[in-house]
């Protein structure tokens, strides 16, 4: 049975890290314990990596809604990056987002994406030079 459309989608965003990360552990589904809810947290996508001396974390999460993201998810995924301790989170959506989380996302300094791939599925861009 083909797995479900939202999981193809972050499967994806997973496989085009570990091409961008050959050096990171990138991790889809990841499971990780939150430092102050002291509950296990679902992470789309975790990339862990080393700079130096220093350990680093970046969570991605993954939107594959009919509409724009909105505000609202990008708060509680503010809240979620603070919780497991990420030095940086980035957001992956299918239809982009709205003005007010692109605001919101900007000044708290997550990284919003929209999945651009020429290989054949559903979010597949068609590029024209």
């Amino acid at each position: 049975m083909a797995e479900p459309e939202w999981k193809q989608f972050e499967i994806l965003v997973a496989n085009i890290q570990k091409e961008l990360s050959p050096g990171s552990v990138v991790i889809h589904n990841d499971k990780i314990l939150g430092r102050k809810s002291r509950v296990t947290r679902q992470i789309d996508v975790s990339i862990r990596g080393k700079v130096a001396q220093f350990d680093f974390l970046v969570i991605i999460d993954c939107k594959d809604y009919a509409q724009p993201v909105d505000v609202k998810d990008i708060e509680d995924f503010l809240g979620l990056i603070d919780d497991v301790g990420a030095q940086q989170g980035a957001m992956v959506s299918a239809k982009g987002y709205t003005e007010a989380a692109r605001n919101r996302g900007m000044d708290a300094g997550i990284a919003l994406y929209r999945l651009v791939d020429t290989d054949p599925h559903k979010w597949q861009a068609k590029v024209r030079a």
